[in-house]
């Protein structure tokens, strides 16, 4: 640390033949098959599953379907699918056609989508059947013809279906694989807190560096592994992949809710589990109902910050034996981890020790700065600055934005935009977004540092500071969600407050009040959304 730059800790990764993804997922689905392995994804609602011996020539079909559609190299795929039991067959085929893959969510409007469309320059989209008129609708303000695929087949005469390909297509048509690692594999969409969001462009070489890294995930191979996420975020685009190319099994939740998480956990009983910590608090606390979760032994979560409270709860699990945390972004999927290899590497779990409220050490190739974000001044241990990370597995640019990805990147290294610090150990913490902390009387406020002291009320479920204008600049304003209480809701929320202010300083009090409500919306990503919380209605 002589040059206040942190250095992963894990070995590097060893070099591989294969240098794209479709080369890399198609050899190790070969490898598995050959060693006769079964199937490696199931879906925990259909019970649909995909097969190692099956991956090559499902893949070669959507390839030849898509090239007889004319689609070439440099071309981009529009996808704003559910469906994670298709979506790896979608990747991988589009990537075998030599042409790139764009993400909208499934949740977009009809403006967001048109914007992505004259972004990709996109001529075709896949999509659900319940989004087929809203595609229609898109497609005819475009300037050029667009073919709408649904997932499953569609009722709808004018469109034709990944299932269809399945079904019909020969494969004669899938092409020879002509890009290369530096090539753009995958457009990912960023949270976009201010105006439309940016599409993080990552290679062939980028994103199956993140796979190979995520491979040291730690994941149970006597049991299936639990994945609940989207089609369209990072995790969900890389993490089957990854379970693929280690010969492991996953389950699949397409339809995101507690009750589906719930239903795959209980019926096909998961060694391991990924999730956002909202769903795992939720999931884990229905075990007084009933469930049985006692087949988890590993836990994976990002996306937000794990407090003391929200690990105490997730032990509840009576057989967990590693919690692991994880930071990242969509331009830089995995850029700290609390992981630690055991047994030579032939383990992988938690550091038992991880000190509160870190986020882990560096991943793999990963190096990691601290920098004063007016400077850009380097700072050393225990000093609060814009984290930046520099590794093989960041994004390339943002789609036709060449001054917004010179501006994000300072001397090879990325700024996330998020503020942390790392202590004496080499441990990193994540304090908050950068465009998030407000000024009251020129002293800043972190909103994540208050969310912190509020959640340690016993009371308290979740909770969501804004800044609410004051003639001091911002003065910060908590939402919250409580447990059940026969207790008048003006007390609790007076309670709440005199109990926060009692631990903060004084230009940190809740000046803005402190207010029950039933639940805090959520954004496109499924965390709490401060733009959204900063909307709610006040009495």
């Amino acid at each position: 640390m002589a040059t206040n730059t942190l250095k992963s800790e894990y070995p590097e990764l060893t070099p591989v033949n294969e240098k794209t993804l479709p080369e890399y997922v198609l050899a190790k689905a070969n490898y598995h098959a050959a060693q006769g392995k079964d199937y490696w994804l199931v879906d925990g609602q259909t019970d649909e599953k995909r097969y190692f011996n099956k991956f090559d020539e499902e893949t070669r079909k959507i390839a030849s379907a898509f090239y007889k559609l004319g689609l070439r190299k440099g071309d981009i795929v529009l996808f704003m699918t559910r469906d994670l039991c298709k979506l790896y067959l979608l990747l991988t085929g589009v990537w075998r056609a030599n042409a790139t893959m764009g993400a909208s969510y499934p949740e977009d409007d009809a403006e967001t989508i048109l914007w992505r469309m004259k972004e990709y320059q996109s001529k075709l989209i896949v999509c659900e059947e319940d989004a087929v008129g809203l595609c229609k609708g898109v497609a005819d303000k475009l300037e050029w013809d667009v073919k709408i695929i649904t997932v499953n087949r569609s009722n709808s005469p004018s469109t034709t279906s990944l299932q269809q390909f399945l079904e019909e297509d020969d494969g004669a048509d899938c092409p020879e694989i002509i890009v290369t690692a530096d090539d753009p594999a995958i457009i990912l969409c960023t949270s976009g807190t201010t105006g439309m969001p940016k599409g993080a462009v990552h290679s062939h070489g980028s994103f199956l560096c993140q796979i190979r890294t995520l491979e040291r995930g730690p994941f149970t191979s006597d049991k299936p592994n639990l994945f609940a996420t989207k089609a369209t975020h990072a995790s969900g685009t890389t993490l089957g992949l990854v379970i693929m190319a280690t010969g492991r099994t996953s389950v699949v939740v397409s339809n995101l809710t507690l009750d589906s998480i719930i239903s795959a956990a209980v019926k096909y009983k998961p060694g391991f589990i990924f999730a956002f910590p909202a769903f795992l608090v939720a999931m884990v606390n229905t075990q007084v109902q009933g469930h049985d979760f006692s087949s988890i032994e590993k836990i994976f979560t990002a996306g937000a910050v794990i407090t003391p409270v929200i690990k105490e709860q997730l032990h509840k699990l009576p057989n967990l034996k590693d919690f692991v945390i994880a930071f990242g972004l969509t331009e830089m999927l995995t850029c700290t981890s609390s992981t630690l290899e055991r047994d030579g590497g032939k383990d992988i779990g938690g550091i038992s020790d991880l000190p509160n409220f870190s986020v882990g050490k560096p991943y793999p190739g990963t190096l990691l700065q601290i920098r004063n974000p007016d400077t850009l001044e380097i700072l050393g241990p225990d000093q609060r600055g814009e984290i930046c990370v520099k590794a093989p597995g960041l994004f390339r640019s943002y789609l036709n934005k060449p001054e917004e990805t010179v501006k994000a990147f300072v001397d090879g290294f990325f700024r996330t935009g998020d503020i942390g610090y790392y202590d004496a150990n080499g441990f990193v913490y994540v304090v908050d977004r950068l465009k998030e902390i407000f000024k009251y009387y020129n002293n800043h406020i972190s909103p994540s540092e208050l969310e912190n002291v509020i959640g340690k009320h016993p009371r308290v479920k979740e909770v969501c500071v804004v800044g609410v204008p004051d003639v001091g600049g911002h003065v910060p304003r908590a939402f919250v969600t409580v447990h059940q209480s026969s207790d008048a809701k003006k007390d609790v929320e007076e309670e709440i407050k005199e109990y926060a202010n009692a631990k903060l300083a004084s230009y940190k009090h809740l000046r803005g009040g402190v207010y029950i409500v039933d639940e805090l919306p959520r954004g496109k990503t499924g965390k709490i959304s401060r733009l959204l919380v900063e909307k709610l209605p006040v009495p």
